[in-house]
């Protein structure tokens, strides 16, 4: 992780997190080739970590409601999975047109800043294991760091094995 991360001040975040014991850290600008960062794979590249420390954090629509599943960025969601853990029929990713409605875009789904941090989260067990992960600021440019048990301080979650 670089030691040029500064504690972020200006970002709003959630009550829970704000008054943790949780540092996190937020770079606004990323070096890069890339116009936008988009991918968690362009994300890992630009900050130079191990493709597994970048949560992948992925909008989902089920029959049930919408709900955000949370994986490391080097494994891929099982749809099957998530249907089975939530025993509902249909599951899958939201449109542009719905994360639209959430006043969001492809790379810029934040799992700790509003709106989704109100939602109901899914967490692959898998994250628990790393000592950081990192995710967009809700731009496609910015990034933070933090411990994933970060992610735990949420009111509305479940744990499990949502990966292929």
């Amino acid at each position: 992780m670089n030691n040029n991360l500064k504690k972020k001040s200006s970002l709003r975040f959630p009550l829970e997190i704000q008054s943790s014991k949780y540092k996190i850290y937020n770079k606004i600008h990323i070096k890069h080739n890339y116009k936008e960062i988009i991918t968690c794979k362009q994300a890992s590249q630009a900050k130079n970590i191990l493709l597994k420390n970048e949560l992948k954090s992925l909008l989902l629509k089920t029959s049930i409601g919408f709900y955000v599943v949370h994986l490391s960025g080097s494994s891929t969601l099982n749809n099957r999975k998530v249907k089975q853990f939530l025993s509902c029929k249909e599951a899958s990713l939201a449109s542009k047109s719905e994360l639209n409605r959430f006043g969001l875009s492809p790379g810029t789904v934040c799992a700790i800043i509003n709106p989704i941090w109100e939602l109901p989260h899914l967490f692959s067990n898998e994250i628990f294991n790393l000592n950081f992960v990192s995710t967009n600021n809700g731009t496609k440019s910015g990034y933070l760091v933090f411990n994933p048990n970060v992610l735990l301080l949420s009111k509305n979650h479940k744990i499990g094995d949502f990966t292929r």
